[in-house]
């Protein structure tokens, strides 16, 4: 009993560093190839239609996916400006009225 519980401890220690040690790159390569996967159950066209949204690689995948943060980032700023700016306006036409 005891060692069973050591060696269920023992064996816990040893891969709970592998399992989180997957990097975003590791997780985004299997994604793909899960779904690379499932688009060769499919026959002709819609194979290759389906084959080809997933033939990405990483380094496409992630400069696309920091282009996108970043737009939204400047879309963020830009309406904090524009609403500052408005609400500055709208003080200074108060004060005329």
């Amino acid at each position: 009993m005891f060692n069973s519980k050591l060696a269920s401890f023992a064996l816990v220690v040893t891969v709970s560093p592998l399992l989180f040690a997957c990097t975003s790159q590791d997780l985004y390569e299997a994604t793909q190839e899960n779904r690379l996967q499932e688009c060769r159950k499919l026959y002709g066209a819609q194979r290759e239609e389906c084959e080809a949204q997933y033939q990405k690689g990483y380094d496409t995948y992630e400069r696309e996916r920091n282009e996108v943060i970043n737009k939204g980032k400047q879309k963020l700023l830009i309406n904090r400006y524009s609403n500052f700016r408005y609400n500055a306006f709208e003080k200074r036409c108060a004060d005329f009225v």
